[in-house]
């Protein structure tokens, strides 16, 4: 990741506070959507969640080596929000998770995109971290991206997530067996198919990415200190999170022995 020449942070953001949502991430995402600046969508955005599962804490972990301080990332997982509805756990999203509610939900001839509800994030404990990143669009800009991340195979070539998905399944279940496929350059799924959607409303979401190896720390990254291009295009963006876990905490190992 290429180093940004800004000084200080971006302001266009809202730091929550990590005890401001008591009754878990919904709450979060309800607030969030509140709080979007006049002509930003709710539609189309990017949700980052930050989990304290194996899979999520080695995601979070493996990120580190795009960091300078390699610390491991806030950031396991991010999603795009592609139905809006009046109850807000009833949203719909879009993702290419390796935590889907089944493995067998994983399918080739979707290159390995799944559909979900945001109810999937409501947990607190489970997803620590939480945050939504928000651009000025025109219903035009929401339509093409959505359009875009309709057909995940339109752009296989450069975006297999199914192959992506793959690889870092095999990394995260190797316990170390396997390179880290960020420092081969290879993207992380998630955020490559967010990535490939919003490249249909003219927006690179990794101004800052020196590989091709996007992942959510990229995300969190470009809205901290790359937002400059999206001001210049007229698409400024905004950041929302609440971060309650700055090192990443795994949830407890359960007993190896069966109960019968």
């Amino acid at each position: 990741m290429r180093h940004s020449l800004r000084t200080e942070e971006a302001n266009q953001r809202k730091a929550w506070p990590r005890d401001a949502f008591p009754s878990g991430n919904l709450e979060f995402f309800a607030a969030a959507r509140k709080q979007l600046p006049r002509k930003h969508s709710f539609l189309g955005a990017i949700g980052l969640v930050g989990g304290s599962s194996l899979v999520s804490s080695t995601l979070e972990n493996a990120q580190a080596v795009l960091r300078w301080d390699h610390r491991p990332s806030h950031w396991s997982h991010c999603f795009l929000l592609s139905k809006e509805a009046e109850k807000i756990e009833n949203t719909r999203l879009w993702e290419c998770s390796l935590e889907p509610d089944s493995l067998g939900d994983l399918r080739p001839e979707r290159n390995a995109v799944v559909v979900r509800k945001l109810d999937a994030y409501a947990d607190a404990q489970r997803f620590p971290n939480v945050g939504l990143i928000s651009f000025q669009l025109t219903s035009k800009d929401v339509e093409a991206l959505l359009e875009r991340a309709r057909e995940p195979n339109v752009d296989r070539l450069r975006f297999p997530l199914w192959d992506l998905a793959g690889r870092w399944i095999s990394y995260v279940w190797g316990g170390g067996a396997v390179a880290n496929p960020l420092s081969e350059g290879l993207r992380m799924p998630a955020a490559g198919y967010v990535e490939m959607a919003y490249e249909a409303a003219g927006i690179d979401l990794t101004p800052g990415a020196s590989e091709r190896n996007s992942s959510p720390e990229h995300l969190w990254q470009t809205a901290k200190w790359w937002t400059a291009p999206f001001e210049d295009l007229g698409k400024p963006l905004f950041l929302q999170f609440c971060i309650r876990e700055d090192v990443p905490q795994v949830s407890r190992a359960v007993k190896p022995r069966l109960e019968r």
